[in-house]
């Protein structure tokens, strides 16, 4: 049995995924600023659905940087230096504990529903922020786990920003005053692909991915803005996007779980 967990900015989801990577059951709560009610968070609902097995690995996913499974700095969260590999540990003692960055994970877990392993994909969780995973032949590679595309600085609106600052779900809300569920407007869909567009005119250039894949509870609403970002990206980088495949995610909210039962899956393999 694999535990994974989605730690995102506004809510955690966690998974149980049997020996053949099937998703038996799932559960959601309000994530928790504080690290030490978050842990009792998970902890209570690991046990409320672990059916009393031991699970062999715990894959946990964090909205941030993370080196040796210290989450280094979290910025949704307001978490920084924090051993989440260390302290789940100690609750989990005879589980492999493995801890990365939610849109590495994702990459992985969208990159295996792909009929073809591609050389490499671009995973974009568009969520509360920004986080990109870069997924090269299948894996995540140590020296460049740490891929914040999101960080990338643009002169936008008449001031420097992060891609993150002006384009994530934060932003949106922000400027639209609704969650992008509840707008409808052409539009308003229009402005947000441009904002996104901005980040992959750099991102598509320097990598030439054969796929783009876009997650995260915006990229839910994939159709709404797939057409306005074609037409953006083709308008200003055309040399480039015929080679590159911008496609949705298959599990959209739920494409770090995933991801997390497949890294678990490959760090016990390769013990």
């Amino acid at each position: 049995m694999i535990i994974a967990i989605d730690t995102g900015g506004t809510k955690t989801l966690v998974g149980r995924f049997d020996a053949a990577g099937k998703l038996e059951d799932s559960r959601v709560f309000p994530t928790p600023q504080e690290f030490d009610k978050y842990r009792q968070q998970v902890v209570e609902t690991v046990a409320q659905m672990r059916a009393e097995q031991t699970p062999d690995a715990i894959c946990i996913a964090v909205p941030g940087v993370v080196r040796d499974g210290i989450a280094l700095e979290c910025p949704n969260l307001g978490w920084k230096q924090v051993d989440v590999a260390g302290i789940f540990a100690e609750a989990y003692p005879t589980s492999r504990i493995i801890v990365g960055n939610d849109a590495d994970i994702a990459g992985i877990g969208e990159v295996h529903q792909l009929a073809d392993t591609p050389h490499i994909a671009v995973y974009v969780t568009y969520s509360t922020g920004i986080g990109t995973g870069l997924i090269v032949d299948g894996k995540l590679l140590p020296h460049i786990e740490r891929f914040e595309a999101g960080k990338i600085m643009f002169d936008y609106d008449g001031a420097l920003q992060s891609w993150e600052q002006f384009a994530s779900g934060r932003a949106i809300a922000a400027r639209y005053n609704s969650y992008a569920r509840d707008i409808h407007d052409p539009e308003a869909w229009r402005e947000i692909a441009d904002r996104l567009s901005r980040g992959l005119m750099a991102i598509i250039p320097m990598l030439k991915p054969e796929y783009i894949i876009v997650g995260g509870s915006v990229g839910a609403y994939f159709d709404r803005f797939e057409a306005a970002l074609s037409d953006r990206l083709r308008a200003t980088i055309p040399k480039y996007i015929d080679s590159t495949q911008i496609i949705q995610a298959k599990h959209p909210e739920e494409a770090v779980i995933y991801g997390c039962y497949h890294h678990a899956l490959d760090a016990i393999n390769d013990h």
